[in-house]
């Protein structure tokens, strides 16, 4: 319990911050068409490094 309240504070400016990021980026991924058996989830984690790995990042 403590360690949630502890955590809290910095969570939530850290996700703030990347929606912020997003805003000024200007983008959204949007995925309409997911089995019933998909578990919607958010996770805010750069992913550039394994996109990039795997040839998935668009460079502009």
């Amino acid at each position: 319990m403590l360690n949630d309240l502890l955590a809290f504070l910095p969570s939530y400016l850290y996700y703030q911050f990347v929606k912020l990021q997003e805003k000024r980026v200007g983008y959204k991924l949007v995925f309409p068409n997911f089995p019933g058996h998909w578990i919607d989830g958010c996770m805010i984690f750069d992913m550039s490094p394994i996109w990039k790995k795997y040839g998935l990042m668009l460079m502009v």
